[in-house]
């Protein structure tokens, strides 16, 4: 007798890696048993009977003929169809396509269809993206041509067809705003666990000038969750991975009254560091990384026209991924300090990284209906801390540490909205909307601590430094200065021997008011006019910046204040106009030719240690884009695609050195340009043999420059040493590819669902490619990104009765070598890999 023994996890693994193949083989098969019973039973081709006679996407699972479904406002699922008479043949259940639905979003502040609205927006409905295998943010970019998303330092770094930034410091706005359930989020923390019971998802591709509250250059991510509604609703899922990842989620609705309904949305997710300690580490092992919190809403009307919902979030997330800085390509001075290259997935470091960060959300959202217009109020206060501790140098040597002991974010925002109804005034031809939107924040680090460890100054004065001593000197010396003969200050020769302490404090604080409007006018039932526009008014002020030694870190604070930086001010407005003509050519095709702006605020870098602070100019960018969204062929093939041209003027950009002056630099770019094409398409290529079997593919195409960067700031590619114009002189980047705009990128994806007994089985693989980019405006090929391929896998099992599916899981199927982020410092380049393979299983449970 021959006994096998396998583990549960290879058994998966072994699954997975057969699932291409079956899902050509085996799906042929069977859904040629599917095509050929419904033809049996019906005129109709199998794709007709998964789409309405209108070609909308319709998931319907009742087991008798239906006549065409009715597309629910205010939400992605479809209205139940009408059964057919008694005297109609009855047809063969069929299963539902998770992969083709019908999304209803509110990209333009009302509800709409996908395909009727005249901008470059992708949706996804929950249920999709967990068809997708989507369960955070950062993997949206595998199934949304044009967009990067990446973590660092506890910072979501995301840009959309090349707009968007890699700073991560409180002082810096995003150039691709994120709104939850309508709030703004000006903190890049906590957006990459975001992902709970979520009803849609949009990702808003160019500059958001006219409707999202708080204007941004690049595009949006409108993330809406779950609202309490009048009927009970349970969901659970719980999965298990590679790496020790155990996560579990839970919502559930209890409607109360007919007006009075309650839901909460839970999650705890914690897995083991994919990175490894290196022998020589002094610490056992990395921290696990641990999401958990909750999310809490009620929603009361108390009568037909006025609807109140509250609702409160507590999430927090600790780990040390993000705050990694592997060593790799080692810079001249990290070879002199004795720095070693690190391997892949293997960190060497002497420091007890960490991040730690809580965030606390309250929000309020009144709807109130007149017989003239709707009224809207949006109010919100955002409380996040996110202490840190990074190991600058990224290696075992003890050099240099940061730790954000006080990083903070406090918010409020304010949202009035008056929007026309079917009963305002030229409501045929006139759709509108006018607003105010208001922001009152603080953030900052009160304080921050820089660390260099004892002997270090030593060590940089090594004779065998050669020609990089004198360079050395020239950085440390106006340090050591500043500390010399300060009252209360140790000997600079004790300083040397037992190490520096600096307590940094920088503060921003924000006023920002906006008025917006939108107007829409029908000159025919197939032409449209858009006109729309923001003016803002913003005043920045640079509250905090401070520098003094730590003598004794447990009292907190700065310690001996060495230097106190002048409060700072800035005023700017802005208007940002909105142009869109649309065209409904024929039956199902949209084509619209749109013209907007977008703006970014200026800001100062509140961290300065021996340098002023300065104030970094705004960042506009001007749009061109010619669209068209169109479904044909009865409805079987739905495909949206757009040309655009970006003008950036101002281009904010941000350097990393110690010898910067405060070790985060701003600087601008003068102006950059980024042209490109992206599509996306949902294709049936088999209606009749294999009706449930779909094809979903999108692409990007991506051609940039600097059009005008001759003070550029980085590191010489052959000493190492930093250049921004202080010791050394700016470089011209001028003509340079912009960072992270591949080529080209797109992925690739096949489903199959097929009825099995009483559920049923959805099989499906996607293929993501990158084409490869720059990190630095330099494009020195050691901050590079090659070209990548990820492949991903699932299969599952749907047991209808129970409502519980359960699914086997592979990610990066072929172990993929890529980034989430690589960034050059004074020693060396941290580079960030991505995970590797794993495998895992999950289960819903939907009652």
């Amino acid at each position: 007798m021959l006994v096998f023994e396998i583990s549960p996890l290879e058994g998966i693994v072994r699954t997975l890696r057969i699932v291409s193949l079956l899902l050509s083989l085996g799906s042929f098969f069977t859904g040629g048993a599917v095509a050929q019973d419904s033809q049996d039973s019906s005129s109709t081709t199998g794709l007709d009977e998964l789409l309405s006679v209108d070609g909308e996407v319709t998931t319907d699972q009742s087991e008798v003929d239906t006549v065409a479904p009715e597309v629910s406002q205010g939400s992605d699922i479809v209205a139940p169809a009408t059964p057919a008479s008694p005297a109609e043949p009855v047809a063969k259940r069929r299963p539902a396509n998770r992969f083709v639905e019908e999304i209803v979003v509110t990209a333009q502040k009302r509800e709409e269809s996908l395909q009727d609205v005249p901008i470059s927006v992708q949706a996804f409905s929950g249920d999709a993206l967990d068809a997708k295998g989507i369960d955070d943010p950062k993997a949206l970019q595998l199934v949304t041509p044009g967009l990067q998303y990446n973590l660092f330092a506890g910072y979501s770094l995301i840009y959309i067809r090349g707009v968007g930034t890699d700073a991560f410091i409180p002082s810096a706005d995003a150039s691709v705003a994120t709104y939850i359930d309508n709030v703004y989020y000006s903190f890049g923390h906590s957006l990459a666990s975001s992902f709970g019971a979520v009803e849609r998802v949009e990702v808003l591709k160019g500059p958001q000038g006219t409707l999202f509250g708080r204007n941004s250059t690049g595009g949006a991510i409108n993330i809406v969750t779950k609202d309490p509604g009048p009927d009970p609703e349970t969901s659970i899922q719980v999965s298990g991975a590679s790496y020790d990842q155990f996560n579990n989620r839970i919502y559930t609705n209890v409607p109360v009254t007919e007006n009075l309904a309650f839901s909460i949305a839970g999650l705890y997710n914690s897995e083991d560091n994919y990175y490894d300690r290196s022998s020589t580490s002094p610490y056992d092992s990395y921290p696990h990384e641990i999401t958990k919190g909750f999310r809490a809403k009620a929603r009361y009307q108390p009568i037909e026209d006025l609807s109140i919902l509250l609702s409160a979030t507590h999430l927090e997330q600790s780990g040390g991924l993000s705050m990694m800085l592997p060593a790799t390509d080692i810079k001249p001075l990290g070879a002199l300090v004795g720095i070693n290259e690190q391997p892949d997935y293997e960190s060497d470091i002497d420091a007890p990284i960490f991040i730690d960060t809580r965030t606390n959300v309250y929000s309020g959202d009144i709807q109130y209906a007149t017989p003239w217009f709707d009224t809207r109020l949006i109010l919100a206060k955002q409380d996040i801390i996110s202490p840190a501790l990074a190991d600058y140098d990224g290696s075992v040597r003890p050099l240099v540490t940061f730790e954000t002991v006080g990083q903070y974010a406090d918010v409020k925002t304010g949202e009035l909205q008056f929007i026309s109804n079917s009963e305002s005034w030229g409501a045929d031809r006139f759709e509108w909307i006018v607003g105010l939107f208001t922001i009152e924040s603080s953030a900052g680090y009160d304080p921050l601590y820089l660390s260099v460890a004892p002997g270090v100054f030593s060590l940089l004065e090594n004779p065998d430094a050669g020609p990089l001593l004198g360079v050395v000197t020239s950085i440390t010396d106006p340090l050591l200065d500043l500390l010399d003969g300060v009252p209360g200050v140790p000997a600079v020769t004790d300083l040397l021997d037992n190490g520096v302490t600096l307590g940094l404090e920088g503060v921003l604080d924000t006023d920002s008011t906006a008025g917006f409007f939108q107007g829409t006018y029908d000159f025919t039932d197939n032409i449209s006019l858009t006109v729309g526009g923001r003016y803002q008014t913003e005043t920045r002020r640079l509250v905090k910046s401070n520098v003094g030694l730590v003598v004794d870190a447990s009292q907190g604070g700065p310690g001996i204040r060495l230097i106190t930086f002048r409060p700072q001010e800035e005023d700017t407005s802005n208007f940002s106009p909105k142009v869109v003509l649309d065209v409904k050519a024929f039956d199902g095709q949209l084509f619209y030719l749109s013209y907007s702006k977008g703006f970014k605020s200026g800001t100062f870098n509140i961290i300065n240690i021996y340098t002023p602070t300065q104030y970094i100019e705004p960042e506009e960018v001007t749009s061109y884009e010619l669209g068209v969204k169109s479904e044909l062929f009865d409805g079987r093939l739905r495909i949206n695609a757009a040309i655009f041209q970006n003008t950036i003027d101002n281009l904010q950009v941000q350097t990393i050195s110690l010898t910067s002056g405060g070790a985060v630099k701003f600087e601008t770019a003068g102006g950059a340009e980024i042209r490109g094409a992206d599509f996306d398409l949902t294709w049936f290529p088999l209606p009749n043999l294999l009706p449930d079997f779909v094809l979903t593919a999108g692409g990007a195409y991506l051609s940039s420059e600097y059009t005008d960067y001759t003070e550029g700031s980085g590191y010489d590619e052959v000493t190492g040493l930093y250049f921004d114009g202080t010791i050394f002189p700016n470089r011209d980047f001028t003509g340079n590819e912009v960072v992270r705009t591949p080529e080209f990128s797109g992925n690739l994806g096949l489903a199959y669902t097929f009825t099995l007994g009483d559920g049923t089985v959805e099989m499906a693989g996607d293929m993501y490619y990158n084409s490869g980019f720059y990190y630095s405006a330099q494009n020195t090929e050691t901050a590079s990104e090659d070209s990548y391929q990820v492949f991903n896998a699932r299969v599952s099992y749907l047991y209808e009765p129970w409502g519980t599916r359960i699914t086997l899981f592979g990610k990066n199927l072929t172990g993929a070598k890529y980034h989430y982020v690589t960034t050059e410092l004074d020693f060396g380049t941290a580079k960030l890999l991505a995970p590797p393979e794993t495998y895992g299983v999950r289960i819903n449970w939907d009652f």
